[in-house]
């Protein structure tokens, strides 16, 4: 079970038992395409929980083909503005609804505004009852969000003793790319890649080229990759484009330059 994307390598898109993964998209359009094609690409003898939280349902799933996903899908429906409410009792509410053994497959889709505001202690409480529940139960998780996550880096990869992957999906000089910080599967750990993807009518598919290249690919002084020094551990910048600050507010700081792209690496 994955993210089913065509010709990305199964030790960057599995999902594995008990993981508990983060997707973050840029646009709500790719969002809704990533969580439709995992949904497509499920067994008929799957089960999944379906939650959207300020999304309408019947709307996201009208493309796919009736025959195809899970053959138990249950979907619930949530205002973005109680994900605040829902994350910490999740686990009570899925066993509440789905009632037996639980779902193999948990795909959360919600605006990534909706947990922004979160302190970090506070997203560190939620992410351990997420991993206990999934330890738990069994089963995987998916969180997939959309809108400007341009900050999560920073945010996430010091939870990566509690989520399973982390990715980032975004259009970027006419392409969409995938962006890979890390992602742990039965085959390993994978981090720092990233690949090219286009859109067919089958779904996303990675471009062959882009199997190849080096995720630190040089790319000129039009992109900069913003990172903090405690990230880095004392280990050496991965390319030219880092730049590294002592903290937070420096690194803020450095964003409200003009003139050039920033991102944040993992």
């Amino acid at each position: 079970m994955g993210l089913a994307i065509k010709g990305l390598p199964p030790e960057f898109q599995r999902l594995r038992e008990r993981g508990i993964y983060r997707v973050a998209c840029h646009r709500l359009s790719d969002a809704q395409a990533l969580c439709r094609q995992v949904l497509a690409a499920m067994a008929p003898d799957s089960s999944c929980a379906l939650i959207c939280a300020g999304l309408d349902v019947g709307t996201l799933l009208e493309p796919l083909d009736a025959t195809a996903g899970p053959g138990l899908l249950r979907t619930f429906l949530l205002p973005a503005d109680d994900m605040a409410r829902f994350l910490p009792v999740f686990d009570d509410e899925l066993a509440r609804a789905w009632r037996g053994d639980g779902p193999e497959l948990v795909v959360l889709l919600a605006p990534e505004a909706a947990t922004a505001t979160f302190a970090d202690a506070a997203l560190a409480r939620v992410l351990g009852r997420l991993r206990a529940g999934a330890h738990e139960r069994g089963g995987r998780s998916l969180w997939i969000t959309h809108g400007e996550s341009v900050t999560l880096a920073p945010r996430l990869l010091p939870f990566c003793d509690l989520l399973s992957g982390f990715a980032q999906i975004h259009p970027d000089q006419g392409a969409l790319r995938h962006h890979i910080h890390y992602w742990a599967t039965e085959f390993g750990v994978q981090a720092a890649r990233e690949f090219v993807m286009t859109e067919t009518a089958a779904g996303w598919q990675v471009e062959a080229a882009s199997m190849r290249a080096p995720f630190t690919e040089a790319v000129g002084d039009m992109f900069l990759d913003l990172v903090q020094d405690e990230v880095l551990e004392g280990a050496p910048t991965l390319s030219p484009q880092w730049r590294v600050f002592p903290d937070w507010s420096a690194l803020m700081a450095a964003t409200d330059a003009g003139g050039r792209t920033f991102r944040l690496p993992g």
